[in-house]
């Protein structure tokens, strides 16, 4: 998993957007392989081991960031007005 090897990196990485709420908004029809369910059994990081059980509570059911384009959009905007 990506955001597990980012955070091996660099330890302050913010994972952003990572909670059950997200979780649930970014969720697709899509469900991992078992190669990559193997893969998030061995995650180490708490908040992502969270997530990974998440996924295989539900039977490798994958969340995408993309579906939850518009909470990044609302974050941003709202960070650039508290800016000025």
């Amino acid at each position: 998993m990506i955001a597990q090897q980012l955070r091996d990196r660099y330890p302050l990485f913010h994972l952003w957007h990572y909670s059950s709420v997200d979780y649930l908004k970014s969720k697709s029809q899509n469900k991992c392989s078992k190669r990559r369910l193997k893969i998030l059994e061995n995650i180490k990081d708490p908040k992502l081991k969270e997530i990974s059980g998440w996924i295989l509570e539900t039977d490798g059911v994958l969340g995408y960031q993309e579906n939850i384009i518009q909470e990044y959009i609302n974050d941003i905007e709202k960070y650039a007005l508290e800016q000025y």
